[in-house]
């Protein structure tokens, strides 16, 4: 039986992280791609524990004179909902909220890492043609209990409908 040398060690262990780091770089590119090239708009951000934008679509962000912070989006309501909500997540609670902003509203989820080093990961999806299609259902739909009306309540029963209907801002 020959013994492996600490050289040889180090020699597998290096192949294996370079394997490794490849993949993830790989998965991070694919997603980054994904992200652009969805017919609804997405948007994946890791946010450190000052609330600073460390990386976004898969991309890390650029240390600069400035960084970007959760609370340089939006405005008014929806960045006091916004910086809310990521608090929340920094806390260890995950979240689900939909945002109101200039005409598009946007369904929000943020996860904390639960690591030590406090990082918070979130993805917004675009649903403002969802949300628009619901308003068209409640207009044409004058009679609720009518069989032309039957999608309607579908779609009432849906959880992104209710979830849609229940949040301010």
């Amino acid at each position: 039986m020959k013994l492996i040398s600490n050289i040889e060690k180090i020699k597998i262990l290096t192949n294996t992280l370079v394997n490794r780091d490849t993949m993830r770089v790989k998965i991070l590119e694919l997603f980054d791609i994904f992200c652009r090239d969805f017919p609804i708009k997405i948007n994946a951000w890791i946010m450190d524990e000052n609330k600073n934008i460390i990386s976004r679509n898969a991309t890390p962000v650029e240390n600069s004179e400035k960084n970007i912070t959760i609370n340089d989006i939006f405005s008014d309501c929806a960045r006091e909902k916004n910086s809310k909500m990521h608090e929340r997540a920094l806390s260890g609670e995950t979240v689900t909220y939909i945002i109101k902003d200039g005409g598009s509203i946007y369904l929000t989820k943020l996860m904390a890492s639960g690591l030590k080093d406090k990082v918070v990961f979130g993805v917004s999806i675009d649903i403002t043609s969802f949300s628009n299609s619901i308003d068209a259902l409640d207009i044409h739909c004058n009679n609720p209990e009518s069989n032309k009306c039957e999608i309607l309540q579908k779609v009432k029963n849906d959880n992104l409908y209710k979830i849609l209907k229940s949040e301010e801002c």
